[in-house]
């Protein structure tokens, strides 16, 4: 009689395990994302060639210093389309560029300074 017992026990348990196991064994999906928005990066020219100071600023928007997007850093990332990039130094622009950029496209714009 005990023996029936433990079996009415443990055939419960034993169905609860082997259903545990078939749900945790899914499959997985991942999925990513690529960033294929277009990049600005700017160069320098000149005695001062320093970036040092410069301003970025896109469609009149102040983007951040032009030393933070050079080529030997990171891009500045914008959205695709048609932009006016100016760079400047406190008030005075340096250069004002009307620059057009679709997706996954990089372009480099370069300043000569004076």
């Amino acid at each position: 009689m005990t023996r029936i017992s433990v079996l009415r026990l443990a055939a419960p348990l034993f169905a609860a395990v082997i259903l545990t196991a078939c749900v945790s064994s899914k499959p997985i999906e991942s999925t990513s994302a690529v960033d294929d928005r277009p990049v600005l990066f700017f160069t320098v020219d000149g005695t001062g060639s320093s970036s040092e100071g410069l301003a970025i600023y896109v469609d009149d928007l102040y983007m951040g210093d032009a030393e933070n997007f050079s080529a030997k850093k990171k891009g500045l990332v914008v959205l695709p389309g048609t932009h006016i990039v100016e760079i400047r130094n406190g008030t005075q622009v340096l250069t004002s560029q009307k620059v057009y950029v679709s997706s996954g496209v990089s372009k480099t714009i370069h300043v000569q300074y004076n």
